[in-house]
């Protein structure tokens, strides 16, 4: 009877307070009561089905916001677009990226099987994010993954923590080693390069003293004139252990180890 009830008062009511089953039942009901409109109003369907559809949408972010995978999939079934907004903006790809959940990611695969813009530019004046930018904030590997796997551009920029950031320099920034590892093993050294704009990886890497991912860095190929130049013009003097750590790869082979003593005090915007 309850769910009757809950029936009568609209399935955006019901997905709404309702779980996940009550809520594809009303779905379904919905959907049923639809096909018998098109049938009893045949010179109407233009207009009943533009109707159907715009409730779809505001149903597949009131399922997306609610991690209603499988409603969410059946939605994008009957007609939901992939690319519906809500009134504020927010993309359904980035609704389903916003958070990090195993239903969340598998919301974001549904979307981009159905034809999701994985590159979808965001609406700035809101001040939202791309999909990618969200994934890479919130350290999402999984979603990230996925992202890339339907030729997400990894070569952007972001903007967090009052400052602006490439993509893969804020991952080496806030240290995190698994995500660096997966945009390594996409290719992301390939087009970045150091300027006055973007800073050195290996010249934060160093300085923040991450033995781990200076490794990761020169075994992936990173290269080393920029680190050097930066050492060259005392922009930054590694410690002693990160010295260690650079002499395996022949990068402070040039100094012999007698030699290994801190030649100017340490600046504190670097060590």
């Amino acid at each position: 009877m309850a769910t009757i009830v809950l029936l009568r008062s609209g399935v955006a009511k019901v997905m709404t307070v309702a779980p996940q089953w009550i809520s594809e039942i009303a779905l379904r009901e919905f959907h049923s009561l639809h096909k018998r409109n098109l049938e009893q109003y045949p010179h109407d369907i233009p207009t009943l089905t533009t109707q159907f559809r715009t409730i779809l949408d505001r149903l597949l972010i009131m399922a997306l916001r609610r991690r209603f995978d499988g409603i969410v999939e059946r939605l994008l079934y009957i007609g939901a677009s992939p690319a519906a907004h809500d009134p504020e903006g927010e993309s359904a790809l980035y609704i389903a990226t916003f958070n990090q959940s195993a239903r969340c990611a598998r919301c974001a695969r549904v979307l981009l099987r159905h034809g999701a813009v994985v590159d979808e530019p965001a609406r700035e004046q809101n001040g939202l994010r791309t999909s990618v930018e969200m994934a890479a904030i919130n350290f999402d590997c999984e979603v990230m993954d996925l992202l890339i796997e339907y030729g997400a551009n990894l070569n952007i920029s972001l903007d967090t923590h009052d400052q602006t950031y490439h993509l893969v320099e804020w991952v080496v920034s806030m240290g995190h080693l698994e995500m660096l590892g997966l945009l390594i093993s996409h290719g992301v050294l390939m087009w970045y390069l150091p300027d006055s704009y973007w800073e050195d990886l290996l010249v934060i890497s160093v300085a923040r003293r991450w033995q781990m991912m200076t490794r990761m860095l020169l075994d992936n190929g990173y290269p080393i004139a920029f680190f050097e130049k930066a050492v060259e013009d005392r922009v930054i003097w590694p410690t002693y252990s990160m010295r260690r750590v650079l002499s395996d790869y022949t990068v402070w082979n040039v100094l012999p180890i007698s030699t290994w003593e801190d030649p100017m005090p340490i600046c504190p915007g670097f060590m």
